[in-house]
């Protein structure tokens, strides 16, 4: 199974629209699923990343249209592999919490992969948006992925990128983070 991991679209909130260079190559790498992180923004979002295959996902903290319609987390089973979807930005005291730590001292993984493992316990496999930073990195026998934003370039790097995730029927997992060129 390949999966697309996708997350921080912001559509239209920061960019008028999904770049349809990621559609192409969503497409191009033959993904069977697709799982968006959060930070959607509009329905929209969902419906043209549909037309290249089923989608998954969980609510952003920019997401108040789906407040009813998505979940905060999600918990997939994929070739008898546990994957554990959620945005990353925590309750009110954990985002804000977060947004002054970040902006005194800097970002930090392992506050977010600490908040992550409390959520999914048993996970092989555990999905975040929300810090537009790519993560694609094993702790102990977690895969913890973050396909940083595809609509917003990283920070550190000035890319934009998105996941590419594939769980063979022996439920081998392969990730990998690609980056989306600039127009």
């Amino acid at each position: 199974m390949k999966i697309g991991v996708v997350a921080d679209t912001h559509v239209p909130d920061r960019v008028k629209e999904l770049d349809q260079l990621l559609l192409t190559q969503l497409s191009a790498d033959g993904v069977e699923l697709i799982i968006h992180a959060g930070d959607i923004c509009v329905h929209r979002i969902i419906e043209q990343l549909e037309e290249i295959a089923p989608v998954y996902a969980v609510r952003g903290n920019r997401d108040w249209l789906f407040i009813k319609k998505l979940s905060r987390t999600l918990l997939l089973e994929i070739n008898t592999k546990q994957i554990g979807v959620v945005h990353g930005h925590g309750d009110i005291f954990f985002y804000l919490w977060d947004k002054l730590l970040t902006f005194t001292i800097g970002y930090n993984f392992e506050r977010y992969y600490k908040k992550m493992t409390k959520i999914f316990t048993n996970s092989d496999i555990i999905i975040f948006g929300h810090t537009h930073r790519p993560v694609n990195r094993w702790c102990d026998r977690t895969l913890i992925m973050n396909p940083g934003s595809a609509s917003l370039k990283n920070i550190e790097t000035n890319i934009r990128t998105y996941g590419l995730l594939e769980i063979d029927q022996d439920g081998k997992i392969y990730a990998e983070i690609k980056s989306l060129p600039d127009n």
